[in-house]
């Protein structure tokens, strides 16, 4: 389950992009914008989330959201309507995340951190950093690990969507970025150079609407 985001969206771009050359060639006169298509960015990634390790209720909310907008864009409803009902359900989601947060997470979540609707800040000062995975969801993550002990090669996964991550790694390390941002921007400030027998950290960041910094 760890690649579902990246394949389900590698199909769904392969597919666009047979779509749209049929129709250049007057093959096909197939029309994939219908009114709401922008929402998909929404409910794709929510309804991903809800089935992968990691804040399951934050993924939940985002595809809520997307689905309101969706039926908007489509006549359903109104947008004035969505817009008045956000901020009591976003509360009822937060007071429901502080009550029963446990059940949302798989297990292994004890070790990573989600910022949903939040400022979040994850600091290792003289720790031992492994594997680990972040989740910034209309939020802002700082992650700094510049003082942190990486004794092995180390992989970070960062999930975005709406959010804004930045991430500070030891300047004694490698580092090496695999990205697959839709409608965002990684800035890697980090040197392009090999250091021999120097541990990597390899950052692999997915992300919608997002932007993430490496320094």
């Amino acid at each position: 389950m760890k690649n579902t985001g990246k394949i389900f969206w590698g199909i769904v771009l392969i597919i666009v992009g047979v779509i749209v050359a049929l129709n250049v060639l007057e093959i096909t006169d197939i029309d994939i914008f219908f009114d709401g298509w922008w929402t998909l960015f929404l409910i794709i990634p929510g309804l991903i989330g809800i089935f992968r390790s990691g804040d399951r209720l934050g993924s939940l909310f985002l595809l809520i959201f997307g689905a309101a907008l969706l039926l908007a864009a489509q006549n359903i409803i109104e947008y004035d309507m969505i817009w008045k009902m956000l901020l009591p359900i976003a509360l009822v989601f937060i007071g429901l995340k502080m009550i029963f947060g446990n059940i949302f997470k798989h297990k292994e979540r004890k070790r990573h951190l989600s910022a949903v609707f939040s400022d979040e800040r994850a600091k290792w000062d003289n720790e031992v950093f492994g594997d680990n995975e972040f989740n910034c969801v209309f939020g802002d993550l700082k992650i700094a690990l510049e003082n942190a002990i990486i004794e092995k090669d180390v992989t970070i996964k960062i999930n975005a969507v709406f959010g804004d991550v930045r991430i500070s790694v030891p300047h004694d390390v490698n580092v090496r970025v695999n990205s697959s941002m839709i409608f965002g921007d990684i800035k890697n400030k980090r040197p392009n150079e090999t250091i021999a027998f120097t541990p990597t950290v390899t950052i692999e960041a997915s992300g919608v609407f997002s932007d993430i910094k490496i320094d």
